[in-house]
């Protein structure tokens, strides 16, 4: 218990931190399905189609390989990615 205690403040971070990405990535999430919502019931064929693609694509891509191309790719592409890219 005294490990916990004397450690109080990293927990406090790291929960901070898990706020932070949840907000992020709920936000970035309902304005990337909000948008391609809206593509897929445009009028306008090119972006239904760039909307059915979009959605296949990532319907069909395995999770591992999108973890990898974010952990590995993105920073070695020296992208700007930000240092807590991991928790995301």
């Amino acid at each position: 218990m005294h490990a916990v205690l004397a450690n109080l403040d990293q927990y406090w971070a790291g929960f901070k931190v898990t706020l932070e990405l949840l907000f992020v990535g709920g936000l970035g999430a309902l304005l990337i399905g909000t948008l391609i919502a809206l593509m897929r019931i445009s009028p306008i064929g090119s972006l239904r189609l760039i909307a059915t693609g979009y959605t296949e694509m990532m319907r069909n891509t395995p999770l591992t390989l999108l973890f990898f191309f974010i952990i590995v790719v993105l920073p070695a592409l020296q992208a700007g990615i930000d240092s807590k890219i991991g928790a995301y």
